[in-house]
C-alpha cells in the first residue's frame, strides 16, 4: 500500500471503532496497520461462558495481545466466576470492568463480585448490571472492597429490606479517588450518596449521572443531589418520565455554586403532540441552574422519529431564548431531535 504517515492510518482507522470485522481485515493488510487495529478490535471485549476458553487460547497463542484490552464486560455463570477471574489477571491494562450473570437475581451476585480485587486490584471503573438483589453493607463492603476505584455505575441493582446505620457506614471505608457515580434503574443511589456522605472529608464526588425511568428514580436522585448538590461539577440527567414539576422543585430546592457542566435529555409521551405540556417548563429547569462556575448546558429533546421543525414543539424551543442565561458565558446546543 502507498506509505502514508502512521498518524492518518491511525486517524482512519479510528473510524471503525464500531465494526469489529474491520480492524480484524486491516490488521490482516499491512503491518503499519496492526497497533490501531488491534486497539479497537480488543479494546473492549464483552464475554460470557462460550468466550472464555476461546479468549484463553488466544491469549496463550498471542500474549502481546493482553495489554491491548483495557475495557472488559463479563457475564458469568453462578458456579463459575473463579475461571474467568484467572483469565482477567493476565490483562494488565484493565481499567474499566463491568459484571452481569447469565442470571437474574442471583443471590450469589455481590458475593461473586467481592472476589474480583484479588484478581484485578487496580480497576478504577466498575459497572455492576442487574437487576440483581443485594444488602446493604453488603454492597457497600463490596465496593470498597475495590481501592483503586474512580467510577461506580449500578445498573438495577435492588436493595433487600433493612435500614443502614450511620455509624456503620462511617466504619467502611471508600475508595479515596471515587469521583464519579451512575446510577440506572438501581434502589441504592440514596445509601451510596449517605455512604460517600459520612467520608466527606476523604471523598469528593465531582460527577454524577442518573437516569430516571420511574418514580423512584426521581425520589433516589432527590436525595442524592440533597446530599451533593455543593460538590457536584458535572450533572448528567436523562429523564424519560413527565415528572416536570417535580424536576422544577429538585433544581429550586438545590442550588449549587460549583456546578460547571450540565447535560439535560428529555424525552416524554407528550413531546411530539402539538399541544405539549413539557417543554414550557425545560426553561424554569435551567433558569435555575445559574452558578458562577457554570460554563455550558447541552440539551437533548427526544422525541423519537418526529421531527419537531413539522410541529408545534419547534416554537416552545425557541422561547428558551438568551435571556434566561445570564450569567452563561456559552450554550451549546449538542442536539435537538
Amino acid at each position: 500500500m502507498p506509505e502514508l504517515p502512521a498518524e492518518v492510518v491511525d486517524h482512519v482507522l479510528d473510524y471503525l471503532h464500531d465494526d469489529p470485522q474491520t480492524p480484524a481485515a486491516c490488521a490482516l493488510a499491512a503491518r503499519v496497520m496492526l497497533p490501531t487495529s488491534r486497539f479497537h478490535r480488543f479494546g473492549e471485549l464483552v464475554l460470557n461462558g462460550r468466550c472464555f476458553g476461546r479468549l484463553k487460547r488466544l491469549l496463550d497463542a498471542a500474549p502481546d495481545l493482553a495489554p491491548v484490552v483495557t475495557s472488559v464486560r463479563l457475564y458469568f455463570s453462578p458456579m463459575s466466576i473463579r475461571a474467568p477471574l484467572a483469565i482477567l489477571s493476565q490483562l494488565p491494562s484493565l481499567s474499566s470492568l463491568g459484571i452481569g450473570t447469565t442470571h437474574m437475581m442471583d443471590r450469589s451476585f455481590i458475593q461473586n463480585v467481592s472476589l474480583v480485587p484479588a484478581y484485578v486490584p487496580h480497576i478504577t471503573s466498575l459497572y455492576l448490571l442487574g437487576p440483581q438483589e443485594a444488602g446493604s453493607l453488603e454492597l457497600i463492603s463490596t465496593l470498597s472492597s475495590f481501592k483503586s476505584l474512580k467510577e461506580i455505575a449500578l445498573w438495577g441493582i435492588l436493595l433487600k429490606p433493612g435500614e443502614v446505620l450511620e455509624e456503620s457506614l462511617q466504619n467502611v471505608a471508600p475508595p479515596l479517588g471515587l469521583r464519579c457515580l451512575k446510577f440506572r434503574g438501581s434502589e441504592c443511589a440514596a445509601l451510596v450518596g449517605r455512604w460517600l456522605k459520612a467520608h466527606v472529608f476523604h471523598v469528593r464526588l465531582e460527577s454524577l449521572h442518573v437516569n430516571t425511568r420511574h418514580h423512584f428514580d426521581v425520589e433516589q436522585f432527590v436525595g442524592l443531589s440533597a446530599l451533593w448538590s455543593d460538590y457536584i461539577k458535572d450533572l448528567d440527567l436523562i429523564h424519560l418520565i413527565c415528572l416536570g414539576a417535580r424536576l422544577v422543585t429538585i433544581f429550586h430546592c438545590q442550588p449549587s455554586e460549583n456546578r460547571e457542566n450540565c447535560v439535560f435529555r428529555f424525552a416524554f409521551d407528550d413531546m411530539y403532540n402539538e399541544d405539549n405540556r413539557s417543554l414550557p417548563w425545560i426553561s424554569d429547569i435551567l433558569t435555575q441552574l445559574s452558578s458562577p462556575r457554570l460554563r455550558r448546558i447541552t440539551l437533548s429533546l427526544i422525541v423519537g422519529n418526529v421531527d419537531l421543525h413539522f410541529l408545534n414543539s419547534e416554537c416552545a424551543v425557541h422561547d428558551l431564548s438568551s435571556a434566561c442565561f445570564n450569567e452563561m458565558r456559552v450554550l451549546y446546543w449538542e442536539s435537538i431531535e
